[in-house]
């Protein structure tokens, strides 16, 4: 009897040291989603907690989720000398705004720079997410409260100009951050994934006037904002929604053209593992074959190298034959045929343009991989015009690469072996290219090697190219290696 006693008093408190356990851990937890349920409703509730939390949380706490007009928002960041941009209502571009359903809305936050000369002075630091607290009577009364913050800062300078120095690593630029001044949505057809934006800077560079930005999307469902892709145009293009690939959603367009040389960037839509936002920008590459295939790994690579017809004119027969024969021709080989017909249109049309200059119109057949023809132009004038030369000096290492290119995958052309020779001339100087010519003597016939040498006894006497210092037939500038 007395032993059943002591084990029932050894049950009871392992039962009352369970009962306990599991209530602290239950007046713990409620404790806690108490303090947080406070700390998003009502902060000033747990002020005792201030001395303890980080000031900027409890700041953002107090901002967040105390509802305000957007007059009252505009006034509070002018207290903080910061200037409220244009908010911009993110509903769906064909829905309408009333105060009984008011929308969540993006205002950017802009503050003026200091020592600034030019216009505008003011540029974004930062984006508000703004959720509306309750529907009002008028659009004006309206109260919101802080969703996200996002703090902006541009772009390196180094990362905006790229296109326009490539090659050139003479022209090496600061690393120091450009300012975005605006913000707006990307033109276009609408896709159907969210709302998409950009923000957006310009930069004098020499002669050019670049546009930058960033892009932004917001998904609606988990009302969050998030960054997405930089980008640049020295053509001064916003980016567009454009049906590249004509099925489901647009793709993004970026022209990042430099002069006559044809570049763009495409993006498309894509899913990723990401609760708050599965959507983001997926760029078309040409470095990854769609279809492992000797004739179609050589076409990209004519492609990277900037002959873009060439490429082309591989790649169409291919995808006709294959379609024709029932053979497989993937989404994504016709996607990179797409990027690389693009382009093709592009230089076509410049080669095909009656210049007035017979150096512009030599510069652009050399573009577009035409070296015949260019010999041609260049034989009718019997000397060099003006503009050739210091065309082909001013970024060699574009040119080398399509001469190598066709040299390497194009034989029969062998027109290309003079331009060879006058690249290497441009790229150091006049003895370096006869020394090439001397390396290569056995693949040079005679009618080759006569004009080559008449061509470059019309240059300037022989002097160093300090632009560039790469030799022109190692790695970096050879095809085998480019992963542009």
């Amino acid at each position: 009897m007395f032993i059943l006693f002591k084990g029932s008093w050894k049950a009871f408190f392992v039962q009352l040291g369970v009962l306990s356990t599991l209530a602290g851990a239950f007046t713990l937890t409620f404790g806690s989603l108490w303090v947080g349920a406070q700390l998003t409703l009502n902060p000033q509730a747990v002020s005792w907690l201030q001395p303890h939390l980080p000031k900027l949380d409890l700041k953002l706490a107090a901002e967040s989720y105390v509802p305000l007009t957007l007059d009252q928002i505009r006034r509070s960041l002018e207290t903080e000398e910061l200037i409220a941009g244009e908010a911009i209502a993110l509903i769906a571009p064909d829905a309408s705004i009333d105060a009984a359903n008011p929308p969540a809305v993006l205002l950017p936050v802009l503050q003026r720079q200091p020592n600034c000369t030019a216009d505008p002075c003011e540029a974004i630091v930062g984006l508000r997410l703004y959720q509306p607290d309750a529907p009002a009577d008028r659009l004006e009364s309206v109260v919101y409260h802080l969703q996200r913050e996002l703090n902006i800062e541009g772009p390196a300078e180094s990362l905006v100009i790229t296109p326009l120095i490539e090659g050139n690593p003479n022209l090496a630029p600061s690393n120091r951050p450009l300012p975005l001044t605006s913000l707006q949505p990307i033109s276009g057809p609408t896709p159907r994934s969210g709302l998409w934006f950009t923000l957006v800077g310009e930069h004098i560079f020499g002669d050019a006037t670049v546009r930058y930005g960033q892009i932004l999307h917001f998904n609606p469902g988990r009302l969050y904002l998030g960054m997405s892709e930089p980008w640049s145009s020295p053509t001064g293009k916003l980016p567009e929604w454009q049906p590249f690939t004509g099925g489901g959603d647009p793709e993004l367009v970026i022209d990042r053209t430099v002069g006559l040389e044809p570049h763009y960037e495409i993006y498309r839509i894509a899913s990723r593992h990401f609760l708050l936002d599965p959507t983001h920008l997926e760029p078309l590459s040409l470095v990854d074959p769609a279809l492992e295939l000797g004739s179609y790994r050589e076409a990209l690579l004519l492609a990277r190298s900037g002959l873009w017809s060439a490429a082309y004119d591989r790649l169409e027969p291919l995808a006709q034959a294959r379609k024709q024969s029932g053979q497989s021709w993937p989404e994504a080989a016709q996607a990179q045929l797409d990027l690389i017909a693009l382009h093709a249109r592009f230089i076509k049309a410049q080669a095909d343009t009656s210049w007035a200059s017979p150096g512009q119109a030599t510069i652009v057949a050399l573009l577009d991989g035409r070296w015949s023809a260019a010999l041609q132009q260049l034989e009718a004038v019997n000397t060099w015009p003006e503009d050739i030369f210091p065309a082909i000096a001013g970024n060699p290492v574009r040119l080398w690469r399509r001469v190598e290119a066709s040299l390497r995958f194009l034989p029969n052309d062998r027109s290309a072996q003079v331009w060879a020779a006058i690249v290497m001339a441009a790229r150091y100087d006049r003895d370096r290219a006869q020394q090439w010519v001397t390396e290569n003597s056995s693949t040079i016939n005679p009618t080759e090697r006569a004009m080559i040498d008449r061509l470059l006894k019309q240059l300037e006497p022989p002097s160093a190219n300090p632009l560039i210092e790469a030799d022109p037939v190692d790695g970096s500038a050879s095809i085998s290696t480019d992963q542009e």
